[in-house]
């Protein structure tokens, strides 16, 4: 029974992959946006935004196949992928529930139903079934993967570094970017916040190098919020309120703007997932004794 839901898990998920990749794929050949709440007077292509979405239906293709072939690092990307998606339900029922509907109340009952049954319920089965320990035992690491320390655990490191980095440029960089002297978050001025983040993630880079475990966890933590937070201001925020948020550093090019901050959103979102899917598959690694 478990190795039928296994391969059909897998199928599924390649399924949904396929799709994404042709939905996402042929929006490059058409002149429809696929972004919702631009500002009417806008008037440039998707087909970038497109471009930053197809690592979403790749994910998928990815870890269907690797499921299929019993891989133990697919099983772990397909543990944070119902994460992902029972968080995401749960935000979409409470929107859907409490906001005012323009459909009858029996459609919206339909929908939420729906809905949780797909991406909440489905999500939390799966997560207690792969993390089963007669589930466990299917799965296998490839004999390249049983090394003391990880080779992919560098790139981890390097991407925490370029991101310490990058974090340090746009809190010192304030003479071009102004926004980061005059932006407070909760009464603390942002340029005080990047430092932080931007420390945190050296921090990071120094602590998984040496396979540290409170690392492990706080670096699983923090990718975690990120996640949440960036999903939520991706499926939250509009367009008009970031035009609105951020006039200082607009120019005369708010297209620009909107679209790097949408990358940059797409690409903060796409790195904790890999890192958390990465972590969590060498785990063996940083708490040797367990």
């Amino acid at each position: 029974m478990k190795n039928l839901i296994i391969k059909g898990v897998g199928l599924f998920t390649i399924g949904i992959g396929f799709i994404l990749s042709i939905f996402f794929i042929g929006n490059l050949f058409c002149d429809r946006s696929i972004c919702t709440g631009i500002p009417p007077n806008f008037n440039f292509s998707s087909r970038a935004l497109t471009i930053a979405y197809l690592p979403f239906a790749f994910w998928f293709l990815i870890t269907g196949g690797g499921i299929l072939l019993r891989r133990e690092w697919a099983r772990y990307s397909f543990i944070i992928m119902c994460y992902f998606f029972a968080f995401l339900g749960l935000v979409i029922f409470i929107t859907i529930f409490l906001l005012p509907s323009r459909f009858s109340n029996n459609f919206k009952l339909i929908f939420l139903i729906a809905e949780t049954l797909f991406l909440i319920v489905l999500p939390v089965f799966f997560l207690f079934f792969f993390n089963q320990k007669v589930v466990k035992t299917v799965f296998f690491v490839p004999q390249e993967f049983q090394l003391k320390r990880p080779k992919g655990l560098y790139f981890i490191v390097f991407v925490h570094i370029l991101g310490g980095l990058f974090y340090l440029f746009l809190a010192f960089s304030h003479q071009k970017l102004p926004i980061t002297t005059d932006l407070f978050l909760s009464g603390i001025p942002l340029i005080f916040f990047l430092i932080f983040i931007a420390l945190l993630n050296f921090y990071f880079a120094l602590g998984l190098l040496r396979l540290k475990e409170i690392t492990w966890v706080i670096c699983v933590f923090y990718h975690t919020l990120n996640i949440m937070i960036t999903t939520l201001q991706i499926l939250t925020l509009p367009d008009r309120a970031l035009l609105e948020a951020m006039p200082l550093i607009l120019g005369d090019s708010p297209q620009a703007f909107l679209f790097s901050t949408r990358v940059l959103y797409l690409l903060s979102l796409l790195t904790s997932l890999l890192v958390l899917i990465y972590l969590g598959f060498q785990k063996r690694f940083f708490f040797k004794s367990k």
